[in-house]
Parts: C-alpha cells; structure tokens; sequence
C-alpha cells in the first residue's frame, strides 16, 4: 500500500536494480511493468581552471583533452585509437558540459585543425562545393559545437593556407 508520494527536485544516485536476476519486474498491485536498463558510464573527467582530461573510467585510457582559451574551448579527441565504448561526442559535450558547470564564461569552440577527421571533412565539403564556413558547420566540430548554440563560423584566413583546388591545408576557425 502507497501511503504518500513525495517529489524530490535535484540530482541524486540512481541505483541498477536486479530482482531474482531480470532487470524487468512488476511493481505494485497494478502490476506495473518497469525496466531498469544498465547505463554504460562516461567519461571521467579530471582538471580544473583551464584544463580537462576524459579518461575511460574501466580502462584509464586518454579519451580526450579540453583547454579554455580566452573564452574558447579547443579540444583534442582520441577516442578512434583508444579501446574504449566511449564515443568522441560524448567527451565533447562531457568537457564543454564540464566547464559551463564549474562557471566559466564559455563563449565558443576553437577549431585548430593541421591533420585530421575535421579537416578531412571539411575539405570534402568544400569540393562538393559549399563555402568554407558552411563546411565548417558540417565537420563533427561543427555539428557538436551547433548543438551547443555555437553556429556563427569565423576563419582566420590568414592562418588557414589554401591549396590550389580551395580546400585547406590547415585551419584555425571559431564557432560562436
């Protein structure tokens, strides 16, 4: 018998209940069917001030690195050659969430690109013809850094060389 219910406002821990080994039981007279799934932990995340690290919290492994320069993050991701489960967007948004909650005046994403998946991408974008701050919206960055509220591109042509056929050797660009 429920004899009250009370509403709690907050971030508490939350528990992997097991009853009788299944994850999906009947709760009450009602016969309520609920599911409790597993939840695959994130990165873990050390640092403060300007500097973060995602770490793989089974295997130790760098996940990835965040500095805040001047109000712009610029990150390095290493989720491809790491063994992990962990996915690159998942230690993006945990380092941006990460800063934004200690208070940091985050005014954007840095883009910092010599070798790479972005700049890959975004030179492919450029071929297909879309114009350099469009196809800095579309490179993982990019997307990640959208979703965040940071869609105005800005690039440092004078920083960023240019091959013959438009795309880039290198670029350094702002999202914000």
């Amino acid at each position: 018998m429920i004899r009250s219910i009370q509403r709690y406002v907050g971030v508490f821990p939350v528990y992997n209940i097991e009853v009788d080994g299944l994850h999906t039981y009947l709760v009450s007279e009602l016969g309520v069917l609920v599911h409790n799934k597993a939840m695959r932990a994130g990165p873990q995340l050390a640092g403060t001030g300007t500097q973060r690290t995602a770490l793989d919290p089974s295997t130790g492994e760098l996940l990835g690195v965040g500095e805040l320069k001047d109000g712009y993050v610029e990150f390095a991701i290493y989720t491809k050659e790491a063994k992990s489960s962990i996915r690159g967007g998942e230690v993006f948004q945990s380092i941006l969430d990460d800063f934004v909650d200690e208070g940091a005046a985050v005014k954007g994403v840095r883009g910092l690109w010599y070798k790479g998946d972005n700049l890959d991408s975004f030179n492919n974008a450029i071929r297909r013809g879309l114009a350099p701050e469009q196809a800095a919206a579309e490179t993982f960055t990019g997307k990640l850094a959208g979703r965040n509220g940071f869609k105005q591109v800005r690039i440092d042509y004078a920083r960023s060389p240019r091959n013959i056929d438009g795309t880039f050797q290198k670029a350094e660009l702002w999202f914000e």
